[in-house]
């Protein structure tokens, strides 16, 4: 989240003659990069660049565990737009022999799709200003190729046939515009803008141009629902066992952390960090969550990070939305932490909405507030595990404070007394 911020501040300037740069080659992920590299903080994930050996490579799921991080340094370690050497030669992929053959030597489109251009209000406004952006970048790159196409594929494809010339696309945040938060001046973007942007970029991506693609978003590729989604990538989660050490902070690297935070202190001053605070508040299965882990080092609190950079209300208003038929699972995750479903579970795809308990469930799991463990042969019983105390917080909030959920208050607090009246043969009391 803060590097998406930080991209504000940023020029997007050529340092050949003035020119204006948008996506093609640009230098913006080499600043960036380089200032997410050099925080005390950093850790380092660099041999993620060795392991992509897929053509094109998804990775979803959930939000804050530095998929636009690692999208920038990919950006970096292959543009050939300038010598990024001096940020790889300290980190893991540059003891290996991988930088030698790939550092620096592919021709990159950069595009993050979670910038808005200024004053956008519509999603046409907005996707016109990617194709105008690209193309432009193209034409001032190869003005030898003639192509009055209005579409950067089109472009794209006259460079290939030309000059042989094909490209690495770098894409973050593809699934903007499909996220509650992507209003352009209040005005969702209507299903029939989402079909005209898949197809965008199942065009964009589809041609002989493409050398290879690397994309990163929160939602899964909606593959079952429209013909023209992009199909040609591999899709991973930051979760998945190909990536998962890529992704988040292991045991080990928060471990490292600390030592470099206690480093900080002077003799006598007091450090309100530790190993297990970090877990309990910050823990996702295994992995903690980057953003609140260094956010709670750099400040010395313990607080509440990433649901600080989530939209405002964001579970409340999904909650709403899907017409409050979670409560009883609600209060079963406030008391116990967990709740089993006797269902298959199923990850939120763009175009569902989300107006019943399910599809409410599976939204809130997609996009991190719950981990989700499938039991049984036939993966029929579903637990829904509420993963660390910032987020079982946030729920417990929702519920003390919203008047709507008053039942379910009463509910929560009479799981815990329903449980010891069991273990203690209390007949009487769990009748009542």
């Amino acid at each position: 989240m803060l590097i998406v911020m930080l991209t504000l501040f940023i020029s997007c300037l050529s340092v050949k003659e003035g020119i204006s740069i948008f996506y093609l080659n640009s230098e913006k992920p080499y600043e960036l990069f380089k200032q997410a590299s050099s925080d005390p903080y950093y850790v380092d994930k660099s041999m993620l660049l060795a392991g992509i050996s897929e053509k094109s490579v998804c990775i979803s799921r959930p939000r804050g565990f530095g998929k636009t991080t690692n999208a920038l340094m990919v950006a970096c370690y292959f543009s050939n737009a300038f010598d990024s050497s001096g940020l790889f030669r300290n980190l893991k992929i540059y003891r290996s022999a991988h930088h030698v053959d790939h550092q620096n030597r592919r021709t990159v489109i950069f595009i993050p799709f979670g910038e808005l251009p200024p004053k956008c209000a519509t999603y046409k406004t907005y996707i016109n200003s990617i194709r105008r952006n690209l193309i432009s970048d193209l034409h001032e790159a190869y003005p030898s190729v003639e192509c009055a196409g209005d579409e950067p594929s089109e472009v794209l494809t006259a460079i290939y046939q030309s000059t042989g010339e094909r490209f690495m696309f770098v894409l973050d945040d593809w699934d903007f515009i499909f996220r509650p938060e992507s209003s352009f001046r209040s005005k969702v973007a209507s299903d029939e803008d989402k079909y005209d942007y898949l197809t965008f970029l199942h065009i964009l991506l589809d041609g002989q141009y493409v050398l290879m693609a690397y994309m990163t978003g929160i939602y899964p590729l909606p593959l079952k629902l429209w013909s023209y989604a992009p199909d040609m990538f591999k899709e991973y989660t930051v979760a998945s066992k190909e990536f998962k050490q890529f992704f988040g902070f292991n045991g080990t690297e928060v471990q490292s952390l600390l030592k470099r935070y206690n480093a900080q202190f002077k003799e006598g001053e007091k450090r309100n960090i530790h190993y297990e605070d970090l877990r309990f508040w910050y823990s996702y299965g295994y992995l903690c969550n980057p953003y609140s882990t260094i956010r709670a080092l750099r400040t010395n609190k313990l607080d509440f990070y990433w649901l600080g950079a989530a939209p405002k209300n964001e579970m409340l208003n999904i909650l709403k939305q899907s017409r409050d038929e979670c409560g009883r699972e609600l209060a079963v995750l406030i008391s116990r932490g967990y709740y089993q479903q006797d269902s298959c579970f199923s990850v939120f795809l763009p175009f569902e909405n989300f107006t019943n308990k399910d599809n409410g469930l599976s939204l809130l799991a997609t996009l991190g507030y719950f981990i989700v463990y499938e039991k049984g042969e036939f993966f029929i019983h579903c637990h829904f595990h509420v993963p660390n105390h910032e987020i079982q917080s946030n729920i417990k909030a929702i519920i003390d404070t919203e008047e709507t959920y008053s039942n379910i208050r009463e509910l929560s607090h009479a799981f815990p007394k329903l449980r010891d009246a069991i273990l203690s043969f209390n007949k009487a009391e769990v009748a009542s």
